[in-house]
């Protein structure tokens, strides 16, 4: 069953055009949010604990190392030893580095030598404080400090302040002067708030673009579709009752005030070829004409729904692009590169099909000039240059003469070879691609630009195919490679407007070579 019928089957296709487009973005926009809610927040979520373990552990080697430095100005006389330990108990009882995080120490006979809120325990045994579940807190700890001088524990113990209990993680570490444990440790409710906080943030950022796209999709269709629907409802009365005068204002003279206008014109050529038979021939002739023009009207109606999709697109790939300079966690950074590479890819995309569009309809201005060859391609290969290191290709250049000029159109000219390189990287695999200049070959007066490649290459009955519009050797739902069947339509249209010929030769696990032939200019600036 091909797919338009499922579409059919389905229901989809006899649904407004504003309302696909509408699903169309619903689909765009839930991936994203998969993307954000189970790959990205959950790395964000470990990196927060990492750091707040880091910040404890940071925190307990400054409390160390100052009461280390304590005991040392013992050691030199400076200060006693009962005059020491009491600006370390001083010191240690007022620090803070949170809401509810605090120090507290013990001796490695387990006495409790400082505790904020515990002050009933200072100078008494530390051993049997048990936490919620009735783990020996100070024990774990002097296991712990007895095995590896310091390190996390994980215990259960009651809010302070409150009777909520919550897990709790202390980082301790032994001050080897006057022979102390040092601890301090965080409630990870403060950490999941921290994440809660993130959470809310992310997702209403998300929220307010997804809002923003749809309504901007809505009103830029209901524009388009008010319009074309009251074409449409005279369209059907006319079908009903012919002899009806049927007429549409148009205020506007964009392709759909032309369109309308031309409907009038065509009721009102109907409406009098109808009345005198002898003028059939010219009533179908009219006809066919203004059928070309509709043509014409619908390409120059897809080119602006390209512009209108592109700038959405524009604004997702500018704020990743913004979200992964902030970021440092390489996974996060990983992701967010396939973010701006899936973006990107619609993107060309999407000028592909607006410069199909383009050239169909004939907007293009074309503006000869004499174009310097070498920077032209020097452009193009900038261009292309990370995506062929990407895949491990050798990009070579091999210019027989430089600073050569040419008669062309130096915008077609740079977008013509882009999509000849693109083609030549997307299926070549291993191996290089060649750029290769020379001049008067094979005509005299002309310059031959070839694009070679070592790739699957291409069946000789379908080099004839190649250059049709939305077609490619292995099409359907089964295609190897991506895009969407344009590129070398658009590459043979554009170097055709340069003035140039473009044509292929290709051998099947080989490679192919385009050759591109572009006026000479003899008369070269110095």
């Amino acid at each position: 069953m091909k797919l338009s019928s499922r579409w059919q089957l389905y229901g989809f296709g006899n649904w407004p055009i504003q309302v696909k487009f509408m699903v169309l973005v619903a689909i765009f926009m839930l991936p994203l949010f998969a993307i954000i809610s189970f790959y990205i927040l959950p790395l964000v979520e470990n990196s927060i604990l990492n750091e707040k373990r880091q910040q404890i552990k940071l925190s307990v080697k400054e409390a160390v190392a100052y009461v280390d430095n304590l005991h040392t100005l013992v050691v030199s006389g400076k200060l006693t030893r009962e005059e020491a330990e009491g600006f370390a108990k001083d010191y240690l009882s007022n620090l803070r580095f949170g809401d509810q995080d605090y120090f507290f120490a013990a001796d490695l006979n387990l006495i409790m030598i400082v505790h904020p809120l515990r002050k009933e325990h200072i100078n008494k045994s530390a051993a049997d404080i048990s936490d919620a579940e009735g783990m020996k807190i100070y024990r774990e700890i002097y296991n712990l400090i007895m095995l590896q001088g310091e390190g996390f524990i994980e215990y259960k113990q009651v809010l302070p302040g409150k009777s909520t209990v919550a897990p709790k993680l202390t980082y301790s570490k032994l001050s080897p002067g006057f022979g102390w444990i040092v601890s301090s440790g965080a409630y990870y409710e403060d950490v999941n708030h921290q994440i809660n906080i993130l959470k809310e943030r992310v997702y209403i950022v998300y929220g307010f673009t997804t809002l923003s796209v749809f309504v901007l999709a809505y009103f830029v269709f209901a524009s388009f579709t008010k319009r074309i629907k009251s074409i449409d409802n005279a369209v059907a009365l006319f079908a009903q009752n012919d002899q009806i005068e049927v007429k549409l204002e148009s205020k506007l003279n964009d392709e759909i005030g032309r369109l309308t206008m031309s409907f009038n014109t065509m009721i009102k050529t109907l409406q009098s070829d109808m009345k005198e038979k002898s003028r059939l021939y010219h009533e179908l002739s009219s006809a066919k004409e203004k059928s070309e023009e509709l043509g014409k009207v619908k390409s120059a109606l897809f080119s602006n729904l390209s512009h209108e999709l592109r700038t959405p697109l524009n604004g997702i790939l500018g704020l990743t692009q913004i979200v992964q300079e902030e970021l440092t966690d390489p996974e996060l950074v990983t992701l967010t590169q396939k973010i701006v590479f899936s973006s990107r890819r619609l993107m060309m995309t999407f000028n592909s099909l607006l410069d199909y569009t383009q050239l169909e309809t004939d907007e293009i201005a074309i503006h000869t000039k004499n174009v310097h060859l070498d920077t032209v391609i020097s452009s193009v290969m900038r261009t292309f240059w990370d995506v062929a290191d990407e895949k491990g290709l050798v990009f070579d250049l091999d210019i027989v003469k430089a600073d050569t000029y040419v008669l062309a159109d130096e915008y077609m000219l740079t977008r013509s070879l882009n999509y000849l390189l693109d083609n030549a990287i997307k299926f070549t695999e291993t191996g290089k691609v060649t750029i290769k200049i020379r001049e008067h070959a094979p005509i005299e007066g002309r310059v031959q630009i070839s694009i070679i490649d070592t790739g699957i290459g291409i069946p000789s009955a379908n080099l004839d195919k190649i250059f049709q519009e939305f077609t490619q050797v292995s099409s359907g739902m089964n295609r190897s490679h991506e895009g969407a069947g344009i590129g070398l339509t658009n590459a043979l249209r554009m170097v055709e407007k340069c003035g140039g010929i473009l044509t292929v030769n290709s051998t099947v696990g080989i490679g192919s070579t385009f050759f591109v032939e572009l006026i000479l200019n003899t008369n070269q600036p110095n």
